[in-house]
């Protein structure tokens, strides 16, 4: 009779610690649908339009460099390249971040789209020149960075962000190939994608995603602190 009242006892840990791991099991089950919600949460915070995230993976692919679209455009234009350039920048195609053009971060325009707002930052800009210099049958590169694109041309004079020294990318031949840069700049990078994807925000979306993240990190907090407990 002992003998069986010990066994009872012994096993009594053993039917505990199974229920413990199966409810945590389960809880661990039901709060995997968390993460997913708040990171869904960020990302329409980041773009209320999920179209134009979609558009911007479809446009940077291939950037819609189109000469006889501004074919008009060009012969009105000199056929020197940097004047031309200089037109784009200062009448065509003003500077604006993507966030006071498009309400969000980053968006890939193509040549209507540019054309149509009159204003844009160093994407609409180079589709726009590049597609002037095609109409005028000048040579070019498209030239891509880790923040920046432009065009290249004979004699341009290189510039801190215009350096083909620091390209990633060129785009030719219908695809992007690959380059192997000689030299980078971390820290204007960091300075440059600061200013254009979190110091241009707006206010009330800077909240949401901070608030986002932060319900990210503490339901990471909290979802460690049971683990331990379980175990």
């Amino acid at each position: 009779m002992l003998h069986k009242l010990a066994q009872l006892t012994d096993h009594k840990p053993a039917h505990e610690g199974r229920a413990r791991r199966r409810t945590h099991a389960e809880a661990m089950r039901g709060s995997g649908t968390v993460a997913p919600f708040i990171l869904g949460c960020t990302a329409l915070a980041l773009y209320p339009r999920p179209v134009l995230l979609l558009g911007t993976l479809r446009n940077a692919r291939r950037p819609d460099i189109d000469g006889e679209a501004v074919l008009a455009l060009a012969e009105a234009l000199p056929d020197d390249p940097d004047q031309v350039r200089e037109h784009v920048l200062t009448h065509l195609i003003p500077y604006a971040y993507d966030w006071d053009v498009y309400g969000v971060p980053y968006y890939f325009p193509t040549l209507a789209e540019a054309l149509r707002q009159c204003r844009g930052d160093c994407k609409s800009q180079a589709l726009v020149l590049a597609s002037l210099l095609a109409a005028k049958a000048i040579p070019f590169r498209l030239l891509v960075s880790l923040d920046h694109i432009w065009v290249e041309y004979a004699g341009k004079q290189p510039a801190p962000m215009e350096d083909p020294a620091v390209a990633v990318a060129e785009f030719r031949d219908g695809r992007w190939h690959a380059l192997r840069p000689s030299r980078l700049n971390a820290r204007s990078h960091a300075e440059v994608s600061a200013a254009a994807y979190w110091q241009a925000a707006p206010r009330s979306r800077k909240f949401a995603v901070a608030g986002a993240l932060l319900a990210l990190l503490l339901w990471s907090i909290l979802r460690g602190a049971g683990s331990s407990r379980a175990s």
